[in-house]
């Protein structure tokens, strides 16, 4: 049996409720309950979609209370420092390279917002996958327990925060047949570059259903060692950074050639 959560980013009040709704309803013919990313204070305007529902907050406790499992994704979701996170590619992020005191009062206020509104969570991940060592000391003291992110092949501890790791399928096959996250973001999916990931949603749900667990149920794994899951993660930075864009080029130049015959 495969072990796989599914985990839908970027909730706030002005998200694309339209496409949301139809995540919604694929999942419950299953009575999937997947983990869901909730802004606390959205300022991102490409998040800006729909008019905004004054009843965003009653919104989210009834998915709570519908047995769906509720994190905290970032602050605001801006990309305002340009610094590369421990287990990402790209420069851009809400919470990398950011002091401890910053970090802080994000995480802290952040907290703040949803606590207000009746949402109690344990459970962290930032905007873009990208954040550093400082993020999770901070998550730790702010009395948050997991961390959904990261490229080793099981869970572990690190700083005092449980990370469990968003692995491809390939990757999970590679490290030891490991669960994996699956992760999605329905605003996106109306947008032509992007309709292959609703593809890929209702294909897991379809194909999957029955290997889909609840975040508890995910979670609920033998961690691993910390050093040889830093290795794992690094090797695989490595390779994102490194190989696949020698071999993508190296595909890309083999498919102009062909052509050119």
């Amino acid at each position: 049996m495969k072990r796989i959560v599914v985990r839908i980013d970027d909730l706030c009040p002005t998200m694309d409720y339209a496409q949301f709704r139809v995540a919604v309803e694929q999942m419950d013919r299953y009575d999937i309950k997947p983990l869901l990313g909730v802004i606390p204070d959205c300022q991102d305007p490409d998040l800006r979609i729909s008019s905004g529902r004054s009843d965003f907050w009653e919104f989210v406790r009834e998915l709570q209370n519908r047995g769906y499992t509720i994190a905290m994704h970032g602050y605001r979701h801006l990309f305002d420092s340009h610094v590369r996170g421990m287990a990402v590619q790209r420069c851009d992020s809400e919470f990398a390279g950011r002091t401890y005191d910053e970090q802080l009062e994000m995480i802290r206020r952040g907290r703040e917002i949803l606590e207000s509104h009746g949402i109690y969570t344990n459970i962290f991940f930032a905007p873009g996958h990208s954040y550093d060592e400082n993020t999770l000391r901070v998550l730790a003291a702010c009395g948050f327990k997991y961390m959904s992110d990261g490229l080793s092949a099981k869970p572990y501890r690190l700083h005092g925060i449980i990370c469990v790791p968003v692995c491809s399928a390939r990757m999970s096959r590679i490290f030891f047949n490991a669960g994996r996250t699956e992760v999605f973001h329905p605003h996106e999916w109306t947008r032509g570059d992007k309709r292959y990931c609703f593809d890929r949603f209702t294909d897991l749900i379809e194909r999957h259903h029955d290997d889909i667990l609840t975040w508890d149920e995910f979670v609920n794994v033998r961690m691993g060692s910390r050093c040889v899951q830093r290795t794992i993660e690094r090797l695989h930075l490595f390779f994102n950074r490194y190989v696949k864009p020698q071999v993508s080029r190296m595909v890309s130049q083999k498919r102009v050639n062909g052509s050119s015959r």
